[in-house]
């Protein structure tokens, strides 16, 4: 499944050191934090309890996106995991902080919380333009919907916090948008606005030509 990895220029980055950097300031070999989820250990039902890895942008280029593929995400005040006061007692997702609205193509496929894997604002369109030989119902299973209500995964350091969506709004304007196309040599994910989002592993010729620019 090739995922369009489209971030708005007016987004940060987050990068290996932890710092942030604008999207539209980013250059090919920046290395930004990831997750490697291929790893035999990776823990993909408690997404805050792995270790984060790096990887170095190996392409981007600039490509005009329909302003009605964009949808604005209102989260609501981030919840942080505590750990138990005891060893054996469970952690907690406690509220903190302002909401926030974030700006997403929709085809970008955000991680949820509650193990509910990879959220993509437009199910449908991802499915229909699945260039892969996985039915519906794999697609379906492995880029669910995002919905009003859903957690999502977003970066703090070396761990993770939590925002409930609170509402969706399909941007309706005529014209378009100029997001940048971001690439990776590795890894599994890239932070926006402290957001999650996903990056399918791809190697030079697994790029779509009309991309390739």
């Amino acid at each position: 499944m090739h995922l369009k990895l489209y971030i708005s220029p007016d987004s940060v980055v987050t990068m290996a050191d932890g710092s942030y950097k604008s999207v539209s300031e980013l250059t090919e070999g920046d290395e930004v934090q990831t997750y490697n989820m291929d790893d035999k250990s990776f823990d993909s039902a408690n997404i805050h309890a792995n270790e984060q890895t790096s990887t170095n942008i190996t392409r981007i280029s600039n490509i005009e996106i329909s302003r009605t593929d964009i949808v604005k995400v209102t989260l609501s005040p981030e919840k942080l995991w505590v750990d138990g006061e005891h060893e054996n007692e469970p952690g907690v997702w406690e509220k903190t902080g302002d909401s926030k609205t974030i700006k997403l193509y929709n085809e970008v496929a955000v991680m949820g919380g509650a193990n509910s894997g990879w959220l993509v604002a437009n199910q449908d369109k991802v499915i229909k333009t699945s260039i892969t030989d996985e039915t519906d119902d794999d697609l379906k299973a492995k880029f669910g919907q995002l919905e009003t209500g859903a957690q999502i995964q977003l970066d703090r350091g070396d761990d993770l916090k939590m925002r409930d969506v609170e509402s969706i709004e399909t941007m309706s304007e005529d014209g378009v948008e100029t997001f940048r196309l971001i690439i990776l040599e590795d890894g599994d994910s890239v932070f926006v606005n402290d957001v999650m989002l996903a990056v399918t592993r791809q190697r030079g010729e697994n790029i779509p030509p009309e991309e390739d620019k």
